[in-house]
């Protein structure tokens, strides 16, 4: 009986995120009602907040497990590719395309800075950490955040197309401009 339940809730759960994720493409989270998130996932009010008391308490849980999901992934690819930077980030860009309806939405159509911040951060903090930066201690923080908001920069450019150039292509133009940006200051 407990495993039945929880599996219900883990199902509606998913209804729920699925629902404000159709919604966020559509409106601002600031416009989304419970009413729109119940209507769309086909759920009562009372299910909702049997789970959540408001919708950015939703929108929380869909980052969290957003971040938690991309980290295990990035730590299992980590180990299975013998920490070589262009196959990790090669799977990287191929975990975002596979999940795009979730990061367009994430990363694209919703603002929200706090977020891409954390999530690139996760993303990328294997590669970064492995880069032998000589600057001083005070301005590497400037520096990996140069980089890495370029990276982000040119990830939301890549999704924005359509995914028009293969990720081969795109990780070769990352470390080439990662290269000439970071050149002094990394050896």
């Amino acid at each position: 009986m407990n495993k039945k339940e929880n599996q219900r809730a883990r199902i509606t759960k998913i209804m729920l995120k699925n629902a404000m994720l159709d919604l966020m493409q559509e409106k601002p989270v600031e416009k989304i009602t419970i009413k729109e998130i119940c209507e769309r996932s086909e759920l009562n009010r009372s299910t909702f907040y049997l789970h959540y008391n408001e919708p950015n308490v939703l929108l929380k849980s869909i980052e969290d497990e957003i971040i938690e999901n991309t980290s295990d992934y990035l730590e299992k690819i980590g180990a299975d590719i013998n920490d070589s930077a262009v196959h990790y980030i090669c799977s990287f860009l191929n975990y975002i395309k596979e999940n795009d309806k979730l990061f367009r939405t994430m990363l694209i159509k919703r603002e929200n800075p706090f977020f891409k911040k954390k999530f690139v951060k996760i993303s990328l903090e294997k590669i970064i950490s492995s880069l032998n930066c000589t600057a001083d201690e005070s301005l590497k923080k400037y520096i990996y955040g140069y980089a890495v908001n370029g990276c982000l920069s040119v990830i939301i450019e890549w999704m924005e197309s359509g995914y028009k150039l293969p990720e081969q292509d795109i990780v070769s133009l990352l470390f080439n401009l990662s290269k000439g940006t970071l050149g002094y200051y990394v050896v």
